[in-house]
């Protein structure tokens, strides 16, 4: 209105805040997400891409500051946006929450307007590969791509690989390639069928990539 409020009332603005209003915030920017897309978008399929970020800070009275995995002091948020870019949740947790914690709850909130036969996709890193993730996301009837980690083994799998299919490069790549006189890397996709340890019925598909070096003493790869 003119002017700019001082410090202090801001401050008292934001310690105003009750659990109540910050749901009331959090409905708000989900019901946004969704009335976007149906302008911008409406067939398109919801996909979501779940990621955590954190939150540098130089202060010592900051609620939730803790070191994280990197020995950062910081805060930590969980977040959740779908490909037209709009975000649908995100939390604030203190710096040292690992990166999925919350992540099962925020994928139900975003996925709770669709049927569960309805077409959904679920995106996110390997801090997400785990089962909480992956259960919450067959309850939800999204399909997923998680990056997978070293702890599920599949380093160990690779031979049951039975065929590898060549990478498709798009003509904007293949031309970038040509024009620096470059051939594109060697690059094949294959997979093989996964268990995870703490299901008898569930089977998931690993797709492995694999890109071929040259060795520079043979000179072949």
């Amino acid at each position: 209105f003119g002017e700019v409020p001082t410090a202090r009332a801001f401050g008292d603005w934001l310690r105003e805040f009750e659990p109540e209003h910050l749901k009331k915030l959090e409905d708000f920017l989900l019901h946004q997400a969704r009335f976007a897309r149906k302008q911008i978008d409406p067939p398109a399929v919801l996909t979501i891409d779940m990621d955590s970020t954190s939150h540098v800070q130089h202060g010592v009275k900051l609620e939730g500051l803790a070191y994280d995995y990197e020995g950062r002091w910081c805060l930590s948020s969980l977040s959740c946006s779908d490909e037209l870019e709009f975000s649908h949740a995100m939390k604030i947790r203190p710096g040292n929450v690992f990166s999925s914690v919350g992540a099962p709850e925020m994928m139900r909130q975003a996925f709770s307007h669709l049927k569960y036969t309805e077409p959904k996709f679920f995106r996110a890193n390997s801090a997400f590969c785990n089962q909480e993730c992956m259960e919450e996301a067959v309850r939800c009837g999204a399909k997923f791509t998680i990056n997978a980690h070293g702890n599920m083994g599949w380093e160990t799998r690779v031979d049951e690989v039975s065929s590898w299919a060549p990478w498709q490069w798009s003509p904007e790549e293949t031309q970038t390639f040509a024009e620096k006189k470059q051939d594109p890397p060697r690059i094949e996709l294959g997979s093989f069928l996964y268990q995870p340890g703490w299901s008898e019925s569930l089977r998931f598909y690993v797709a492995v990539k694999r890109t071929w070096k040259r060795d520079p003493e043979l000179g072949a790869e």
